[in-house]
């Protein structure tokens, strides 16, 4: 489905409904939330660095904003990618000071934090491999095979970790479709 500039996947759907039904705890709405946060971060840095946004699209694997970065540059560039974790660091901070009144506040702020450091991480398809890749470009004027190192890298310790979760009784999924859907995204070029 299109909405102007925005693409809303099946898959998508299929997918939020499902996490919805079996979320009992309503974490999902905060995760929403800090997700949105975040998109926002880097859409006001693509404004204010003179860019404007192609497209957004929702898929089962996520949000993913199409960009024109304009005369923005690498320098540019990379603060647009840096412009999201930031943005949910400062949701963070916002929502630990504001917790008095509302401890819910708390969850999504963590929800929020782990959201901005789990995209730091230097896989091709987070914010940190496109910083890492946008930084290799300004300094080398070209993609070194060190970016691929650290993406198989970072794929390898997360596929690890879910695996070693798993064998210690953490019945949870999450990082071993993660890191399934990196490896996969990196082979097609997603």
């Amino acid at each position: 489905m299109y909405f102007g500039k925005v693409e809303i996947t099946a898959g998508f759907v299929m997918l939020a409904a499902a996490i919805y039904c079996l979320d009992s705890a309503g974490i999902v709405p905060l995760f929403a939330g800090a997700v949105f946060v975040h998109e926002l971060g880097h859409y006001f840095a693509l404004k204010l660095a003179g860019g404007n946004v192609r497209s957004l699209r929702l898929g089962a694997a996520g949000a993913e904003i199409s960009a024109d970065f304009g005369k923005a540059g690498y320098c540019g560039e990379t603060l647009v990618y840096f412009a999201g974790p930031v943005a949910s660091a400062a949701l963070a901070i916002g929502c630990a000071l504001a917790a008095r009144w509302n401890l819910e506040l708390l969850t999504l702020g963590g929800i929020s934090l782990l959201l901005g450091l789990f995209n730091l991480l230097p896989a091709r398809q987070f914010d940190g491999g496109n910083i890492a890749r946008t930084l290799c470009l300004w300094a080398f004027g070209r993609e070194l095979v060190i970016l691929k190192i650290l993406h198989y890298a970072t794929c390898s310790a997360l596929l690890g970790f879910g695996i070693w979760n798993m064998a210690n009784g953490e019945f949870n999924l999450s990082l071993l479709v993660v890191s399934v859907w990196l490896l996969l995204g990196e082979r097609q070029g997603l």
